[in-house]
């Protein structure tokens, strides 16, 4: 007779369950900029007829890392907004925020090397 193990129950932030931006940004940060660093073989394919070079894809992972920091350093996090998570930038840095995020879902599956 086998008897069952206790379950542990974990204590969880209500900022991560609310707010899981907060805390994966940091820890994409620590892949991002190492990644970008890497003498890397290859880009991601974005379509045979617009291909992406080297510098194209650097400076789309540059973009990706610049949003990711911005909403690392945001200090009110506290009072999310749904569109901009209520970073401190201007309209135009609240737009690059979003199209870094874009950028990290479109290429996802090509942060490879």
């Amino acid at each position: 007779m086998t008897t069952k193990k206790p379950v542990k129950r974990v204590k969880k932030n209500k900022y991560l369950v609310y707010e899981p931006f907060t805390y994966l940004a940091p820890e994409i940060l620590k892949y991002l900029r190492p990644f970008r660093k890497l003498h890397k073989f290859g880009v991601p394919a974005k379509s045979l007829k617009d291909p992406i070079t080297m510098k194209d894809w650097n400076k789309i992972l540059d973009k990706m890392i610049w949003a990711f920091d911005v909403i690392d350093k945001s200090e009110n996090t506290k009072s999310f907004n749904r569109r901009y998570f209520n970073i401190r930038v201007s309209k135009k840095g609240q737009k690059k925020v979003m199209e870094g995020l874009h950028l990290f879902a479109e290429y996802f599956q090509g942060l490879w090397d």
